[in-house]
């Protein structure tokens, strides 16, 4: 196993001591994940969770994935956490395809699972057959460069950082280590179905341009994707560049200045980044809707507007602006609090308390983190439940917005962050993100920020005798 796949290779994608949830099917890929996992741990520290979804496409089937899943992580003595979803139903719900359900359902259950185990990093066993079979699928639907990446080894999920360390490796190599130990696995029998279109790819296509036009199509097609992977990686970088130095006053005024002297390719990745970044639908983010938004910022002609699901997008001189929901200004620009009392305005609601450390405090807080969900900003209300050391912060609590250049260092991270590159990489939408609520101590150090994890600094640790509590509850649109 270790011959298939290299501990230097393995360093690349897990740190020393670090918690991995693992993706598990149930199927080869994963049980061999965990085994290589496994079989670096003591080298590596790793604290290995086992993540299983039962999506209930299969019947019984299904049924029997999720007992093989429990069985396997019971026999390796690994935490185990599933999850029992109807994604036909889910499609039938959200009026979606299929794959497109399975995919919703599946991710937001990673990041469920990580916040149940307490982990920000996410191992799926995605193999070098997946990479080339995914690509040549986008290309045969109508790609770009960014499409023709294929499969990323390492991607960012809001809080959660998706590693896939088994891409360079074939999915023949992986079934062959397994029969030789003896390793079980279980068979997905909607693999061979053809009418599928990455099954007809895996079974029809791909053999037949191998035995017709090139033996080594896999590797020429993985080149490509390869290249297109830096390509595309560059640019977004420098995309991503663009846009944050451009962004003004919290984010609703774009300097677009430099968009005019950026390549082409450049700024049609800071447009797109911004719009995702504003939180519209992924799916409105079209190459339309992208082209529109460069036109109007690269215009020099008088005003111009434009309207994407909600936003508004208004250029005045070199400055974009962006105008839409929840654009008001909060009324707690900066308000201090004392534990054990309650702060309440139209728009948000805090409740606090200080309790002594015990059994049942520890439990309470373990309840709330592990029911924590990924907030949904686009309407409606954020709410929350924090935990936190009292003994370190004391008794009086500053309430604030998130103001440029402030950082912290959440749990779970080396190092400090920047709350706006929080925001950022958690793609909360510009209309709300600079009157989000920050709590610090009376010395200005954060104890967390709404909607993210608590300080280092701060957690609950053996030593803490006093445990404050903030009850959180902020209208976020309408």
């Amino acid at each position: 196993m270790r011959k298939l796949v290299g501990l230097r290779d393995f360093r690349k994608f897990f740190g020393d001591g670090e918690k991995v949830v693992v993706g598990f099917s149930s199927g080869p890929d994963s049980v061999f994940l965990v085994k290589l996992l496994l079989a670096y741990s003591g080298k590596l520290g790793l604290k290995i969770c086992i993540a299983h979804l039962n999506h209930c496409l299969r019947g019984k089937e299904s049924d029997s994935d999720e007992l093989f899943a429990r069985k396997f992580a019971q026999r390796h003595e690994l935490p185990f956490y599933s999850e029992k979803v109807n994604i036909k139903q889910e499609k039938a719900v959200k009026k979606i395809g299929l794959e497109e359900a399975a995919r919703n359902v599946r991710y937001n259950f990673f990041k469920r699972a990580c916040c149940y185990f307490g982990a920000v990093k996410l191992a799926l066993a995605h193999n070098f057959d997946d990479v080339v079979e995914t690509g040549l699928m986008r290309i045969l639907k109508g790609t770009s460069v960014e499409g023709l990446s294929s499969i990323s080894s390492r991607k960012k999920l809001g809080r959660i950082f998706i590693v896939r360390p088994l891409l360079s490796l074939e999915k023949a190599k992986i079934i062959k280590y397994l029969d030789a130990g003896g390793e079980k696995f279980r068979i997905d029998r909607s693999n061979y179905d053809t009418g599928i279109l990455r099954n007809s790819i895996r079974r029809k296509l791909l053999p037949h341009i191998r035995e017709t036009y090139n033996p080594k199509v896999d590797a020429a097609l993985a080149r490509l994707f390869e290249n297109a992977s830096v390509v595309s990686d560059f640019i977004r970088g420098k995309g991503r560049k663009l846009l944050r130095s451009s962004i003004k006053t919290g984010g609703i005024n774009v300097d677009c200045r430099n968009w005019r002297r950026e390549n082409t390719a450049v700024v049609m990745a800071a447009a797109k980044m911004l719009l995702l970044d504003l939180g519209i639908d992924p799916k409105k983010v079209t190459s339309k809707a992208i082209h529109s938004v460069v036109q109007i910022a690269l215009s020099q002609e008088g005003k111009k507007a434009f309207k994407l699901a909600g936003t508004l997008f208004v250029k005045e001189g070199n400055s974009l602006l962006i105008k839409g929901e929840g654009d008001k200004v909060r009324e707690y620009k900066e308000k201090k609090l004392l534990l054990g009392r309650k702060y309440i305005t139209e728009t948000i609601l805090v409740e606090t308390e200080i309790l002594d450390m015990s059994s049942s405090v520890i439990k309470s807080a373990e309840r709330h983190f592990s029911s924590h969900k990924d907030f949904n900003f686009q309407k409606g209300f954020l709410t929350e439940v924090q935990f936190f050391d009292a003994g370190l912060s004391g008794s009086k609590i500053i309430l604030t917005t998130v103001k440029k250049g402030r950082s912290y260092n959440p749990t779970g991270f080396k190092g400090r962050k920047k709350l706006q590159d929080i925001l950022v990489d958690a793609k909360v939408p510009f209309s709300i993100r600079a009157n989000l609520p920050v709590f610090s101590n009376g010395k200005g150090d954060v104890i967390f920020l709404a909607g993210y994890r608590i300080a280092d600094k701060f957690k609950l640790t053996e030593k803490t005798s006093r445990v404050g509590k903030i009850k959180l509850k902020i209208k976020i649109a309408g």
